[in-house]
Parts: C-alpha cells; structure tokens; sequence
C-alpha cells in the first residue's frame, strides 16, 4: 500500500524485471503452458481453465510509494481510503522523516494503478470475486495461515474492508471500528513464487507457482491461473502535492510538521487534522480524487468495486484456514 509493502526497492525491482508477467528470469522460457502443466504436478485443487463467466472488474489502486520504481506484484495496494489510512497511521506522525514503523525509506509520492481483474472458477464458484489479502514481506507471502489460499483457489487478487456490517475485515481485525476513512480497502496481488523472498525466488518456484498477473500483451485477464489480473501504472502525485506545500524539508526547517497523534493536528499544516473524523477524512478521500483528475483529465472515473471477500465463505472450516 504501502501498507505492508515495506519492501526493499532494488530487490523488488530486480525480481519483478525477472519473472514480470510473460518476461522470463535468464536461463529459461516462461510459458502459460509450462506454468499450468508444473502447476498440475504440485497440486489437483487448482483451476486450469479461464472462467469467462465470472465478472471483469476494471478500477483503481492505489500505492504510497518511495522514489524507487517496482511492480505491484506481490505487493499490498489499496484504494484512495486505504492507501490515505495507512499514510495516517503509520507515516506522516513520524516527524523529520516520511517512514513508518516497518519502514526506513522515506515515502514521497502516491502512485495510481489501473488493474482489469477476474477471479479463478475454483474462486468464483464460490460466490466470490475477491479471496483474501495477503501480507507480503519482502515478496514473500507471509499469511495468514501460511497462504494456503493461493494454492487452493490460484493467484487471486484479495480484499479487505472495515465497514459496518460486513465480514471483510480478517485479516486485520484490530482495525474495525477504528478506521474513520470511508470505505477503505486494502488489496494484494499475487505474483510468482510467492512462499520465497525476492532473492530466494528461481526459475521452478516460479513455475510451481505461477503470478496472477497475466503475460505481456494481454488486454482482459482470463481467470486462468496464471492470469487473473492485469496492472498499468497510470499516474502519480506527490506528497508535497497533496498538502499543498512546496516541501516537506522546508516546512520541517521552519519548524512545522505534518501531523502529531497526541494533538491530533499538525503544525503550519493542517491536511491531516481530525483523524477520527469520518466528514475530515472523506473531504481527504475527495481531495486526492480531485487532484488525479485534475493532473490526469483524460483518465475514465472508476468506481471502487464492492469487496465480498468472507472468510466464512473463503475457508470451508472457518474460523480455521485449512482446506483439508
């Protein structure tokens, strides 16, 4: 979303030129075909074919991001909501500097992705779009319950809300009732070779588990499992853009800051006031729409899809993740 993505830039930059889609690692040729034939090796419970009646879903996300440049793949994303709750939480109260908690490297701008999705049939049969989100640690998939999921129902892309009323806030339950953003959603995207750090991933891994984000060239994913979403970055803005100042140097040399948690304001800025207020925090939701459409006119408006990720549905033994 940043939100778990605390990744380190050159390693995510270098694996994700690697095995980016249909651009193979040195040394052998990536193939949807290999993919599924390996993938069949491993395991039946995977869906092999595309699912054309499940629905296309064409939106947004979103990403806090550093100066460093790297794929979303096997990355946590989120909508406007969400990517502005995890800057609020984690970032802009660190005064000096722009990290988080489990971030060293400052955040400087705010990235917008345009992703076509269609979740697996073993998903879809379900009654389900999304699956869940996925933590990811340095490209490595790390829960919950040991990513099972992905092996069960393919490289879906997953979803999260806290909203009134609805299931979808596992796995970050501690969050419900706290988040004041308006319809925040957190998202992840699986990419190849997910049970392994950036450095640990290889060429059979790959093919064992194939990314969901489908091959170069592809317009509309397919369901298939190596092709259940596509990504474009689209446009950016800066931090500093979206406050409305011309640096955040500047603005901490003459002695101001972003955001204090115990004041609930900031000093000689004034963005961020209000964190628990859902009327503050949607006027910030509106804001940064605006400037994306303001600096991007000819981008089509898209709306958040509707996240009906539930884990009572998702996981047949639930409140247990196994599938056996």
């Amino acid at each position: 979303v940043g939100a778990s993505d605390e990744t380190s830039g050159r390693a995510a930059a270098s694996w994700s030129v690697m095995v980016k889609a249909s651009v193979a690692p040195p040394g052998f040729s990536w193939s949807r075909k290999d993919a599924t034939k390996e993938a069949q090796k491993t395991t039946d419970e995977w869906e092999k074919r595309g699912c054309p009646d499940a629905p296309l879903l064409d939106f947004y996300m979103y990403r806090a991001q550093t100066d460093e440049n790297y794929s979303p793949v096997n990355q946590d994303m989120a909508n406007i909501g969400g990517m502005l709750w995890y800057l609020h939480n984690e970032i802009i109260w660190h005064h000096w500097i722009r990290v988080g908690s489990f971030s060293s490297t400052p955040k400087t701008r705010l990235e917008q992705w345009r992703i076509k999705m269609r979740p697996t049939c073993q998903l879809w049969n379900k009654g389900l779009t999304f699956g869940i989100v996925n933590t990811y640690d340095l490209g490595e998939c790390t829960g919950p319950f040991k990513c099972q999921n992905i092996k069960h129902y393919g490289p879906t892309v997953g979803c999260e809300t806290w909203d009134e009323g609805k299931m979808s806030h596992f796995p970050h339950e501690e969050w419900f009732h706290r988040v004041k953003y308006p319809h925040a959603a957190w998202y992840s995207l699986p990419g190849a070779c997910s049970s392994k750090k950036f450095w640990a991933k290889d060429k059979g891994c790959a093919l064992r588990e194939p990314s969901g984000a489908c091959p170069d060239g592809v317009e509309e994913p397919t369901g298939e499992i190596d092709c259940t979403y596509t990504y474009k970055k689209v446009g950016e803005i800066s931090i500093d853009e979206l406050e409305g100042i011309s640096s955040f140097d500047d603005l901490m040399k003459k002695g101001g800051y972003e955001y204090s948690r115990s004041a609930d304001k900031g000093k000689m800025l004034h963005f961020w006031d209000n964190i628990n207020s859902t009327d503050a925090n949607q006027r910030r939701i509106d804001i940064t729409l605006k400037k994306f459409m303001d600096k991007y006119p000819d981008h089509p408006y898209l709306e958040d899809p509707t996240c009906d990720f539930d884990p009572r549905i998702f996981f047949p033994h639930w409140p247990k993740g196994d599938f056996h």
